[in-house]
């Protein structure tokens, strides 16, 4: 359970389902929380930290449907694998009989990395999980070692042509070369669909409105109509231990 921080009137979690997270909080933390205290490669394969992993690139993927929709899309863990991750934006509704209430559109993710410097073919690693399990799933593919990146175009037409595919939608995550402008790093990750059509769109870390702060965190305490959306104030999210 979260505890309460008399000193701060703050709230303290683990990363845990039921809470969703603004993209930019969640980048945040993991700058100032997860990167200092854990080496490179515990942060890469370490099991502790195999929901912060889902988590960011989670972060990274609200933040593209964010950019794109103009609606704050924020990230959730689900209470269930799969899938790994959760997208989703709070909106009001309102009934025929005039009651105001709050639903959730969420949508399941399940993630994958392909090393392609370790020889690792795309196109596979998109097809081992072409399962029931990820039926209306977005895949979300992670590419490493992309010094030299695949045909992706060629990938899509490949994916489109199959006769039978569950996930409903395939997205390669491309980290792109670091750009400096007046001493500011300015990292940039590319985003290409390839299923079920072809399209390709590059987000900036530094974009504040795709990457937004407020709210920073809500929790999901019902269903439906009683689905209450709830800015927590101020969350401090611990790093696991």
């Amino acid at each position: 359970m979260p505890s309460q921080t008399n000193d701060y009137n703050e709230t303290e979690l683990q990363l845990q389902s039921g809470y969703f997270f603004s993209p930019g909080y969640f980048l945040a933390y993991w700058q100032s929380q997860i990167i200092p205290n854990f080496s490179a490669e515990e942060i890469a394969f370490g099991n502790r930290l195999r929901m912060h992993r889902e988590a960011w690139i989670g972060a990274h993927l609200a933040a593209l449907k964010t950019a794109l929709s103009g609606e704050k899309f924020m990230l959730g863990m689900p209470e269930t694998d799969p899938p790994d991750v959760l997208v989703g934006n709070f909106h009001q509704v309102t009934t025929a009989s005039g009651k105001i209430g709050h639903n959730l559109n969420w949508f399941p993710v399940e993630n994958t990395r392909c090393d392609i410097s370790a020889g690792e073919e795309l196109f596979d690693q998109i097809l081992n999980k072409n399962a029931a399990a990820y039926t209306n799933t977005v895949l979300a593919v992670y590419l490493q070692g992309t010094e030299t990146i695949p045909d992706l175009k060629e990938v899509s037409d490949k994916l489109i042509a199959l006769e039978e595919f569950h996930p409903s939608e395939v997205v390669i995550m491309v980290q792109l070369r670091d750009d400096v402008n007046e001493g500011i790093a300015n990292e940039s990750f590319g985003f290409v669909q390839v299923y079920p059509s072809y399209d390709a769109v590059t987000i900036s870390r530094n974009d504040v409105d795709a990457f937004y702060m407020e709210p920073n965190v809500m929790i999901q305490t019902g269903r439906g109509l009683a689905t209450e959306p709830t800015h927590l104030g101020t969350i401090r999210l611990m790093p696991p231990t």
